[in-house]
């Protein structure tokens, strides 16, 4: 029972990560707000702009982690490409893995989605949370 606890305890520990936590309280607090009427219900054009954000998040975690991207991604693929390009070419951060955490970050903080694409996006997010094997 004890190894067991340990594990528990080290799976329950927040995220060290203070940017991550923060992220992850916003988007808690957004979403009480929303449930409990404080908030308007999102805009079908804030849902597309935040869809559109979420997805070149996972393309561009899909670059760094030379991961593929899903066969009708492909065009915004080769665009994401040359944005990641030109950031790195100016300067910014400094290290791939410090590129995908402020990504990951960053799509935590993104608004909701149509619920229609919540499921795809969440899985291909996870696939692209997971550490490089």
């Amino acid at each position: 029972i004890e190894g067991v606890d340990v594990d528990w305890q080290a799976i329950a520990k927040p995220p060290a990560d203070a940017p991550l936590l923060q992220a992850l309280e916003q988007r808690f607090a957004s979403a009480q707000r929303a449930l409990s009427g404080d908030a308007p219900a999102p805009q079908d054009a804030d849902l597309a702009a935040n869809l559109q954000r979420r997805r070149d998040i996972c393309t561009d975690l899909e670059i760094l982690r030379n991961q593929p991207s899903p066969a009708a991604s492909q065009a915004a693929r080769l665009q994401r490409q040359v944005v990641l390009l030109e950031a790195a070419m100016k300067g910014g951060d400094k290290s791939p893995e410090e590129k995908v955490r402020r990504l990951q970050r960053e799509y935590l903080c993104v608004g909701p989605v149509p619920a229609d694409q919540q499921q795809d996006l969440a899985e291909r997010f996870a696939r692209l949370s997971d550490p490089p094997a």
